[in-house]
Formats: C-alpha cells, sequence, structure tokens
C-alpha cells in the first residue's frame, strides 16, 4: 500500500480508520503505514485529524506491536519530534510498552552480533534505538521496565560503548564528511547518556541522577578515556539503589562479556567486576573465567587492570577461590606488567591465594615469588613496595617449611635489599621491611640480627650484616651500588654508610677498595647536601685504604664477580650509573 503525499490529510487518514477497521488480518505492509502515520503527523495541524492518526497507530499496534516497532525506526532513523511523540502513545499503553521494549531489545541484541552492524541496525541506527527507549522510559509502566531492567540495563551501557567506538573512528578520519559523520556520532552518544539518565530516573528519582552528575559520572560517560569509570559508577549507583537487580544485570554483562565484541567489553567488563560483590556467582563459569584469563593479555590497559580486579574479588569468595588455583602462573606475570595498579592486583591476588591454595599449589608458587619478588622491592609505587615484602614474607614462610636448603640462599640474597627499605621514606614500606627481615632472621638463625630488629636498632643492621657474615661481604657489597642512584635520598645516605663499612671489612684488597671509591665519587654531586657530605667523608676514611697494596686472591674474586654482574646489565645511554665499570675493565 503506498500512500502519496497530498496536502489534504483528510483522504489519507480516512484510508488508513477505513483498513483497520474493515481487517488487517490481510495488511502486509504495515511499515509503510506506519512511515505514512509519521509524516502525516508532522504536517496535520488540525486536531481531529491528529486524533485519527494516533488511534490509528494504537490499534495497528496493538494486531502487529513487532512490525510497527521497527517501521516506526525505519520513519525516523534520527528520532525526530514526531517519532517522539509516537513512542511515548505506544509506551503510554501498558500492553503496547511490554511489546515494544522486547523487540527494541530484540533489534539491538541482532545488531551487537554482528561486526559491522548490519541488517536492521543499518536503518534502525543506535540514535533511533536510544531515542525509543528514552521516550519509553519516561512513561512506561514501573511493572514494564521492571522485568525487563536487567536487558535494559546493559543495553544503555552498550548504547554509549557503541557511540564511543563510532565516535573514535571518526576521530581518526579526515575530511568533509568524516566532520559530518562525527558530529552524527557526538549525538549519537548524547543520546544514549541521555537515555541512561532516564533509566536511572525511573530507578532512583532526580536525587539519584543529580548525585550521579556531582560524581561525574555523566560526564566520564562522554569520553572514551573516562568512560570505565563512568560504567563502574553506575553499577555502584544500581547496587546501592536497587541491590535486588544486581545478579540479573551481572549475569547480562556476562552475556555480552561471551560474545568477546571488541566495543562492548569495556563496558561488559566494568558493570560484571563492579557488581561481584553484591551477587552471587552461580554465572561465573569456566568459560567466563576463560575470557577474564583472555583479558590479562590484553593490549588495552583498562581491560589488564579490571580482568586482575576480577580475580582479586573472586578469590576472596570461597565458593570460588578453588577454582582459581590453575590461573596462579598467568596471575604471576601480571607482577612484571608495565602498570603500577595491575602488579598490586596481582599481589593481593597472590597473597590471598597462597593462605586458600592446598600445599601441593602453594609451595612451587611460593618458591618463585621469593626470587621474583625482589624487583618490586624497588618499584616506584609504595604501596606495591610494601605489599611485594609482605608477600615475600608470607612465602618465605611458606616454602622453608619444606625447602629449608634451597631457600637459604635466596633468603640471604633478600637479606640487603630488606635492609635498605628499613629506610625507607615511606613508613608502612619500612615497617613490612621490618617484619621480613625479622622472620628472614628467625629463619636463618641470626640471633644478633633478630636481636636488633626486635629492639629497633636498624641503624645497627647494616654493621650486623657484614661483621656476622664477612664471607659474604662481596657480594654485600655487589648488592648495595646501584642504591647509591636510588631516586630516595634516605636510601642513598644508607648505601654510603654501608658501603663504607664494607670499605673496613676490604682493607686487604687495594682494587676493591678502588672499586668502592670510584663508586662514591661518581656520587660526591648528589643533589642532597646531606648525601654528598657524607660522600667525601666517607672517601676521606678510604683514601689511604686505597694506597695499599693488593692482597691477591680475594681482589681477583671480587673483581671477577662485579665484571659478570656488571656484564650482564645493559646501562640506558647516558646513564650515569658507576662510572667505576672503566676502571674494573682495566
Amino acid at each position: 500500500m503506498v500512500h502519496p503525499r497530498v496536502s489534504d490529510t483528510q483522504p489519507v487518514a480516512s484510508i488508513l480508520e477505513m483498513v483497520l477497521r474493515d481487517s488487517c488480518s490481510g495488511l502486509t505492509k504495515v511499515d509503510e503505514v506506519v512511515q505514512t502515520i509519521h509524516t502525516e503527523l508532522a504536517h496535520v495541524s488540525q486536531k481531529p485529524l491528529q486524533d485519527i492518526l494516533r488511534r490509528t497507530l494504537l490499534q495497528l499496534a496493538h494486531l502487529y506491536p513487532q512490525e510497527v516497532t521497527t517501521g516506526l525506526l525505519q520513519a525516523s532513523p534520527l528520532c525526530d519530534s514526531t517519532a517522539r511523540a509516537m513512542w511515548k502513545m505506544l509506551a503510554s499503553e501498558p500492553c503496547l510498552a511490554d511489546d515494544v521494549l522486547k523487540r527494541l531489545l530484540l533489534i539491538q541484541q541482532k545488531g551487537t552480533r554482528q561486526h559491522h552492524c548490519e541488517a536492521e541496525l543499518v536503518c534502525c541506527n543506535f540514535v533511533s534505538l536510544t531515542g525509543a527507549m528514552h521516550e519509553i522510559f519516561l512513561v512506561a509502566s514501573r511493572c514494564c521496565v521492571t522485568l525487563l531492567f536487567h536487558e535494559l540495563f546493559m543495553a544503555v551501557i552498550l548504547q554509549i560503548s557503541f557511540s564511543l567506538k563510532d565516535l573514535q573512528q571518526n576521530w581518526s578520519s579526515s575530511g568533509s564528511q568524516s566532520r559530518e559523520a562525527e558530529h552524527h556520532a557526538v549525538c549519537s552518544l548524547r543520546n544514549a547518556v541521555s537515555t541512561t539518565q532516564a533509566l536511572f530516573h525511573w530507578l532512583g528519582g532526580d536525587s539519584l541522577v543529580e548525585d550521579l552528575k556531582r560524581q561525574g559520572a555523566w560526564h566520564m560517560l562522554m569520553r572514551p578515556k573516562t568512560c570505565h569509570t563512568g560504567f563502574s559508577m553506575l553499577a555502584r549507583a544500581l547496587c546501592h539503589e536497587a541491590p535486588a537487580y544486581s545478579t540479573a544485570v551481572s549475569k547480562q554483562a556476562v552475556t555480552c562479556l561471551l560474545q568477546r565484541q571488541d566495543y562492548q567489553d569495556v563496558g561488559a567488563m566494568a558493570v560484571f567486576v563492579e557488581l561481584l560483590d553484591c551477587t552471587d556467582l552461580e554465572h561465573v563459569t569456566a568459560s567466563v573465567l576463560r575470557v577474564l584469563q583472555f583479558h590479562l593479555y590484553s593490549k588495552s590497559l583498562v581491560l589488564r587492570r579490571m580482568a586482575v580486579r576480577s580475580f582479586v574479588k573472586l578469590c576472596g569468595r570461597p565458593e570460588k577461590a578453588a577454582t582459581l588455583q590453575s590461573l596462579l602462573p598467568d596471575i604471576m606475570e601480571r607482577l612484571q606488567d608495565d602498570d603500577s595498579d595491575v602488579r598490586m592486583a596481582a599481589l593481593t591476588f597472590l597473597g590471598n591465594m597462597l593462605c586458600l591454595a592446598d600445599r601441593e599449589t602453594a609451595v612451587p608458587i611460593a618458591l618463585q615469588l621469593v626470587e621474583m619478588l625482589l624487583p618490586l622491592f624497588e618499584d616506584e609505587a609504595s604501596y606495591v613496595r610494601e605489599h611485594s615484602v609482605l608477600l615475600w614474607r608470607d612465602a618465605m614462610e611458606v616454602a622453608v617449611s619444606t625447602h629449608e636448603k634451597l631457600m637459604r640462599k635466596d633468603v640471604q640474597t633478600s637479606l640487603v635489599p630488606l635492609f635498605f627499605h628499613l629506610h625507607d621514606k615511606d613508613n608502612s614500606v619500612a615497617q613490612a621491611s621490618q617484619e621480613a627481615l625479622l622472620g628472614a632472621a628467625r629463619f636463618l638463625k641470626r640471633r644478633q640480627l633478630r636481636r636488633l630488629l626486635e629492639t629497633a636498632q636498624t641503624w645497627r643492621v647494616g654493621e650486623c650484616l657484614l661483621t656476622e657474615d664477612s664471607s659474604r661481604v662481596e657480594e654485600y657489597l655487589h648488592q648495595s651500588l646501584p642504591y647509591l642512584q636510588n631516586p630516595q635520598k634516605p636510601l642513598r645516605r644508607a648505601a654510603v654508610r654501608f658501603i663504607g663499612l664494607a670499605g673496613r671489612q676490604l682493607r686487604d684488597g687495594h682494587q676493591q677498595l678502588q672499586v668502592i671509591y670510584n663508586a662514591l665519587q661518581d656520587t660526591a654531586n648528589d643533589s642532597s647536601i646531606s648525601v654528598s657530605s657524607l660522600v667525601r667523608q666517607t672517601l676521606l676514611i678510604l683514601d689511604t685504604a686505597v694506597k695499599e697494596p693488593p692482597s691477591g686472591f680475594r681482589l681477583q674474586a671480587l673483581c671477577h664477580r662485579l665484571r659478570r654482574a656488571w656484564r650482564r646489565r645493559t646501562p640506558a645511554p647516558g646513564d650515569g650509573w658507576l662510572c667505576c665499570w672503566s676502571h674494573v675493565q682495566s
């Protein structure tokens, strides 16, 4: 049925009324009728004719709700004011609103399953979808939205995600055509955020929408770099405002995660992770864990952070902790991640799992951790330093119970780094280092060291390390040299003092002292006056010792070990670390 455009709308209205009055059982072009109604409503000014068109629309929708929904989406892809009024008319009828919302959800779901949003979404794009949902949320009955809330919540999240992806693609293009597309993408994003606001208005009224605005949630949703935070804030608001919906929404987020569509991963992951604390976990299956495991290696920092965070939350739930043991090697790899937050989350997970895992699993992991954690003692983030030291202590206690001999060397290697971090500028790191060093002293049966730590005489610990184990002075010296370049002034001061003490232990070795002397000279112009002053004092003390004759064997042993260690290090261009390297080579 084709209805020509005429200036007099009475014939069109009469035809539509007649078709619906006689019988719609044979009507095959509902979408064309809907488009005609949309066109005429936009131009008819007489109220009687408008009423006929509205009544016709409602009668047609009762008979063909799905076809009317699709037809109206096609009639106004940008969801103009006439289309919005028509959606409100449909939503005002409770039985119609339910059918219309289900159809809108189905259309969106079909589109998200296709990589380039083909088929119906080509005509019924996200602008039209979001506009329709926005109007329905404002007038639909509470019962109608309640039944579909879990699907609607994720639908608006994915509408924002899709719009953000579209916007990013347009930013990477150039030309007038792409500028027009960018404008369209921005409008789409604004509509999607507005629709989300309408859903949250339905959930908690003006106060909830305004509260989220004060927190910056709506602003964050408009930017690709902050949208994940906005999604998390929406999920937290949902959990606080209506916890009864949490599990259903979480299950819907899992459904989206399992579809493995790039543009919806961040939104689905943010909602899933945020709701883990307030949902049951029956829907977190082995398939879900595999998806989370996959995201541990994502190029997206946001996805890596959320993946590790999800495992941290899951290991805190007894019903799921046992299923996570196989993921320990994957999480251990995240200790070497470039991001401090990822490293911190990995430390938290490993600490929890070390307590929960069976002994057969825990011991091999603990043995690896004792060695792997040492580099994290020097992490730029103080919270990573603190937790790596504490996890090292726990791992040592697990491992030494069954591998005492094997662990002795690793524990000895950790003494000097732990000693230096007794002087860490962050008190929590210093306290953690004291606890870890005390545990090591107990294991090694170092009574004097243990007594000093228990009585908080940390200033004497370095001297104790050198005097109680003189055979390791050269090894301790090698470990201490990098601390001369540490960003922390207290650690540089401690390194100067410790190296000075080590020099006294090596008085019979001329060239060893020359190595120390040159290393200290490299620090003589330290930015800190207190450090540079201490360096000059130490150099004066060692100056006489440098002129003494070498003793042979210990000299060769020290030089050999230093050469071997320094060759393994690849200095950065312009790195001023240890200019004594040239002296050692000569």
